[in-house]
């Protein structure tokens, strides 16, 4: 398997690229697989993704 190289943090270039790097997730996860906790409110989610938030 290759290693991810992306354009930066999240971006890919294309549906084999994106396949992979999600393989890759996937596989580093499964050695250590620890449950996902919520840090943030979804108010605070919402408001973030609408463009509202106070830059911090």
């Amino acid at each position: 398997m290759s290693s991810f190289r992306g354009q930066g943090p999240g971006q890919v270039n294309g549906v084999a690229e994106l396949t992979e790097a999600n393989t890759v997730w996937a596989e580093t996860w499964k050695l250590n697989p620890e449950p996902f906790i919520w840090k943030a409110t979804a108010e605070s989610i919402i408001e973030e993704s609408s463009g509202t938030a106070e830059m911090h």
